[in-house]
């Protein structure tokens, strides 16, 4: 049986003569769209029918992707008897049956299914070849309608005629030859009697059957996500290839590394035997395999090509549905009163930036700009630096608006040299890139000298430039030489954890007034100024200044079916209602693998998982409840194995390992490991202990090589199917608060042993969300670019991540963004990953998340993926910006930072949303009262940007401050500062740069947390 790529079939199809080709679709062609496949369909029956037969809801297996779930279902079908063998061809038809026993309720339930959708990208590239004459005849086995939907989305008026038997006793019942044709095999859900239970699908009708055999008989037949499992199409295929038909060959397409069912393998093995044409195509999915011979046929559609350019993919954000806040915030921002607005711009025999920058002097500051130089500072100084660079005559110009707005812009990077140039002129010294300290205010803390500093930022809001300002510190040793870096940090941490709000307003104070000359904050170079004003942005919830907004705090769901069981506090939750997802009447079973002299350490470390712990810290008292022990919080048992349990404990020497290299550990590891997959059906997490004295094996990095042996182990196993809870010794041997150290090791334990710990209480149920990074590794001594991302709803169902290296990776300013073919190939993937989890509701919305902006390419290869969902929002969220506010109340600086849900609106596509900062509510410190995680320095916003979407600012908020608290395995805070999307994806970046990883395959979150 002859194999080929997608490549090698897209080559072939794009020479063969127009209308000498033919597709026959199945349900797998669909899942794109929103239309589940047949083996969804069968676990969608399963969980209907163990639902009713228990009296329990559906929504209690709302993912069934994930293997415990698949596992309960089956094993309950296995054990009544009578019923097919899982992934036997029966299943499809038996339990639509059993589960619908009804004809006309099966033809509902398939109307719900296929009602209202809209084509995916594959349908509308099929439906540009139709209309452009390559391809004539299309059959299906489904009953949707969406190879008209591609046609008419690409050419409203073009004529298609579809043949069903619901028009089998009408003149219309015959192929015509004059426009395209559709042929439905098992019926029409717009008309038909539908044909989906054994007895029904065994035969075609006569008529259907002479038809489809007489139209693809001469011809060839392409065949995409169709399993052939139903007798009536296969025996007419095998018929026609036994006849000597389908005289240009078949070819089956089937997802990448996936199996043919084993009628369909013998089918093919025959047809290739008969016809050399005849092939095996292996294709990343429907909707790729189409894209690609769209791009082959080179065909241009703006209804494919400039999905991304819809009128309404992009609208203002309004925020008035959030409210106003009680308190007002004086941010760090100063606004320019003036600044350059012109720039003198010549041509010269500059070519590079290096060259430029070794002839500015202190009258100009220059940048290169498509083949010329722009300029800004004395024109007499610029004559001067240029005057043997054979400029042309010097034009002053206006500067466009969009230079300065871009995210790294020169324009902005030529007024930071003009405000370096006059801070060193006042005598600061520079550090790094914008940073300044004063060496006047030099003292001794612990035997280093500590500077007060600052650091400058500069951003275009509202068409105006704005200066914030940062304050920091710098440090030397106390006889003038560096710090190694992560000391230098920890110092900078410390002192600047004790500037609490009223402080670090202080600080910026003292600070304006520093870099003020006569009371102007001003900066000059030749005739080009720049002049901020002395007053900080401020806004208010109420009054005539910008406004600023209080979003509520995200209350949790803790059951699917009573609506009472919320909290505000998920630890509080836990207590009072026990975990979202129940391991009812069992235990979680852990397994041990560490080193045998050490065995008592850990041992005792996890039977304080069994005992209670009262916290002893001050401030995150008012979070952390005293924890009850394991039984209590998660009504199920914690089953620890001791070292004469040689299934689930096994020891290794200390003393053998301490002689090992890195590299060595790890192999030997991974051979412990593999003895242990052997057994891992006795054990639900694997704890790995990795005392001190191995922390030589915990790393090997350099620029041939980036070894993690924590996220090696987490692949390996994941590999293996095997869940594991890595523990260092420093949580065992600590002086750190043993009640947040066992709440976070529970609920990790937890989560990844039995499922979901807590919900949002509000859902909406047609969303997704998927959270992208890039990341630059070394394979095989060659640089590639990866991209890291997943897809899951609100409540955490189909909660996958997936690795993809990048084909051709559009390079800017260092940082890899993908091209739109990646872009697309990844959307397609991503969607049918979720879809595997077979979702009880429609995806008709999905919100993206990254750190970095969205390029064009990224924008059109996204919504060409995700085409037939119907919102799309892409949103830019960096964690890292140089925007504080202080929050005041009456005028006067409060004690308490800014609470934590505040927004401030920038501009009409970006705003700040602080997921960090004080928090008032009955189930923390009170109601008035605030309560600040970790209670230090000041918190720092989340700056968002919209480059796609609709949804209003209320929408956008409430969903960024619920998956703060979406990540199960941070249950000693009350939140993360980022939301779990770029969370989940910062944590596959590092992955990423393992050499054990697989690509292009779906990992359970679970492993990797």
């Amino acid at each position: 049986m002859k194999v080929i790529d997608a490549n090698t079939f897209v080559n072939s199809f794009k020479i063969k003569p127009d209308k000498s080709m033919s597709f026959l679709l199945g349900a797998g062609a669909s899942v794109s769209s929103n239309i589940p496949s047949g083996g969804q369909m069968v676990w969608d029956f399963k969980r209907t029918l163990y639902c009713t037969d228990n009296n329990i809801r559906t929504s209690l297996y709302s993912d069934l992707s994930k293997e415990n779930v698949q596992k309960e279902i089956q094993s309950y079908f296995d054990g009544r008897g009578g019923y097919p063998e899982l992934w036997s061809p029966e299943e499809y038809s038996f339990y639509f049956e059993k589960c619908y026993p009804s004809r006309s309720d099966r033809e509902y339930y398939i109307r719900n299914k296929v009602r209202d959708i809209k084509p995916s990208l594959g349908y509308l590239c099929m439906g540009e070849l139709i209309v452009n004459g390559k391809i004539d005849l299309v059959s299906t086995t489904n009953f949707d309608d969406l190879v008209q939907a591609g046609v008419h989305s690409i050419n409203p008026g073009f004529s298609i005629k579809t043949i069903s038997s619901a028009v089998s006793n009408s003149v219309g019942f015959a192929l015509n030859e004059g426009f395209p044709n559709i042929i439905k095999l098992h019926g029409d859900y717009l008309f038909d009697k539908l044909k989906n239970t054994e007895s029904e699908l065994q035969k075609l009708e006569d008529k259907i059957a002479d038809i489809w055999k007489t139209s693809i008989k001469q011809n060839g037949l392409i065949v995409i996500g169709y399993a052939g499992n139903d007798n009536s199409v296969m025996s007419v295929l095998e018929e026609l290839i036994n006849e000597g038909g389908i005289k240009k060959g078949v070819y089956w397409c089937k997802p990448r590394g996936s199996k043919l069912s084993i009628r369909a393998c013998k089918f093919m093995e025959n047809a290739c035997n008969v016809n050399e044409q005849s092939a095996v195509v292996e294709i990343d999915g429907f909707d790729d395999l189409m894209y690609s011979l769209y791009l082959a046929m080179n065909l241009e559609n703006t209804n494919i090509d400039e999905l991304w350019k819809g009128h309404d993919k992009k609208q203002e954000i309004l925020y008035d549905a959030i409210g106003r806040h009680t308190a007002s915030a004086i941010t760090n921002a100063l606004p320019a009163i003036q600044f350059p607005r012109k720039c003198y711009v010549f041509s010269s025999n500059i070519t590079t930036w290096k060259e430029l920058r070794a002839i500015t002097n202190n009258s100009c500051v220059a940048i290169l700009h498509k083949g010329k130089v722009w300029a800004l500072g004395s024109k007499n100084g610029i004559l001067e630096a240029f005057a043997d660079k054979n400029i042309s005559d010097i034009e002053e110009v206006d500067i466009p608006i969009y230079m300065m707005k871009l995210e790294h812009s020169d324009v902005i990077g030529m007024f930071y040299e003009i405000i370096e140039n006059n801070l060193l002129s006042k005598g600061l010294s520079s550090f790094g890139k914008n940073k300044y300290f004063d060496r006047n205010s030099r003292r001794l803390r612990n035997g280093y000298f500590v500077y007060d500093a600052i650091k400058i930022a500069m951003t275009f809001v509202k068409d105006n430039v704005v200066m914030n300002l940062l304050p920091t510190v710098y440090v030397l040793k106390s006889d003038g030489s560096q710090l190694d870096r992560f000391a230098y940090q920890n110092i900078v941490n410390n002192e600047m954890s004790t500037l609490y709000n009223k402080q670090m307003n202080e600080k910026v104070e003292i600070w304006v007034q520093k870099l003020s000359t006569n009371r102007k904050l001003i900066f000059e170079l030749g005739n080009a100024i720049l002049e901020f004003s002395t007053q900080r942005i401020r806004f208010a919830g109420t009054g005539s200044i910008d406004k600023c907004y209080q979003a509520k705090e995200t209350e949790l769901a803790f059951d699917y079916e009573n609506d009472s069981c919320i909290a505000v506090n998920q630890l509080k939750g836990l207590i009072n209602y026990g975990p979202l997802e129940s391991y009812a009447n069992r235990s979680v079973r852990l397994a041990v693998l560490s080193p045998r002299e050490c065995a008592a350490d850990i041992w005792r470390h996890l039977n304080e998982l069994n005992k209670h712990h009262a916290t002893t810290l001050k401030q995150d008292k008012a979070f952390l409840p005293e924890y009850i022990g394991f039984q209590d919080v998660f009504r199920c048992g914690l089953n620890i194995p001791n070292g004469n349990d040689t299934k689930r404990f096994k020891g290794y020497s200390l003393s053998d390992a301490l002689k090992a290299s890195a590299e060595e550990f790890f192999n030997g590891i991974c051979r412990y490991i593999d003895v242990m997959e052997r057994e891992k059906h006795e054990f639900d997490v694997l704890v790995i202990y990795i005392p001190n004295r191995l922390s030589k094996m915990r790393e090997l990095k350099n620029e041939n090589v980036y070894f993690d042996l924590h996220d090696s182990l987490k692949i390996y196993c994941a590999g293996k199917g095997i869940v594991t809870q890595i523990i260092e010794e420093r949580s065992v041997h600590t002086n750190s608060d043993m009640a947040k150290i066992m709440w976070g090791l529970s609920t990790a334990i937890y989560t990844k042993a039995v499922g979901k710990l807590w919900k949002p209480k509000m859902t909406r149920y047609d969303t997704a969300y998927i959270g992208l990074s890039y990341v630059q590794s070394i394979k095989n001594n060659e640089k590639i670019s990866i991209g890291c991302s997943q897809l899951f709803d609100s409540e955490g169902n189909g909660m996958e991540l997936y690795l993809r290296p990048l084909k051709d990776p559009q390079i800017i300013q260092k940082n890899p963004y993908m091209r739109s073919g990646d872009a697309c190939r990844l959307m397609n993937n991503l969607k049918r990953i979720y879809d595997e989890s077979v979702p009880l509701h429609k995806l008709n919305r999905i919100v993206i998340h990254k750190t970095t902006h969205f390029t064009k390419e990224e924008m059109e290869g996204i919504t060409k993926g995700l085409a037939g969902v119907d919102n799309i929002e892409l949103l830019q969220i960096q964690e890292f910006s140089a925007w504080r506010a202080i929050r005041f109340q009456n005028d006067v600086a409060t004690l308490f930072p800014i609470q934590r849900g505040t927004v401030i609106p920038l501009d009409k596509d970006t705003f700040l949303i602080w997921t960090h900062g004080s928090v008032q509510h009955d189930e923390l410190a009170g109601k008035n009262l605030n309560y600040y995680k970790n209670g230090r320095g000041i918190p720092a916003p989340l700056l968002v940007k919209r480059f796609m979407g609709k949804s209003s600012a209320l929408e956008l908020v409430n969903e960024i401050l619920m998956l703060t608290k979406m990540n199960w395995n941070s249950g000693d805070g009350l939140y993360k500062i980022l939301p779990v999307t770029l969370d989940f994806a910062k944590a596959l970046s590092r992955v990423a740069k393992q050499d054990l990883v697989v690509y292009d395959r779906p990992y359970n979150f679970r492993y990797f947390m």
